[in-house]
């Protein structure tokens, strides 16, 4: 097993990798960002490669809670964070 502990984008190998684990926070990246990531691990990964990530559900609503002047919301869970009337 092999560990490497560098920004995937200057991961600089020609070698495939059966199985990558991730614990990137992907839900924190941008859309581009996370394209960017997948796109490279595809390229490092075999066509019979595994990929494994996972996600912490709700961290998208956290960090939009947390960006909001006011912090005190009265949202649904399944809504976007609104600011209490």
């Amino acid at each position: 097993m092999t560990v490497h502990q560098v920004l995937l984008e200057e991961l600089d190998t020609d070698e495939r990798y059966d199985v990558i684990v991730s614990g990137l926070p992907l839900t924190n990246f941008s859309h581009v960002q996370v394209e960017r990531i997948m796109a490279r691990y595809r390229e490092l990964l075999p066509p019979r490669g595994s990929l494994t990530y996972f996600a912490y559900i709700g961290t998208r609503m956290v960090v939009a809670a947390a960006s909001w002047p006011s912090r005190s919301f009265c949202s649904e869970p399944s809504s976007p964070p609104s600011p209490c009337s």
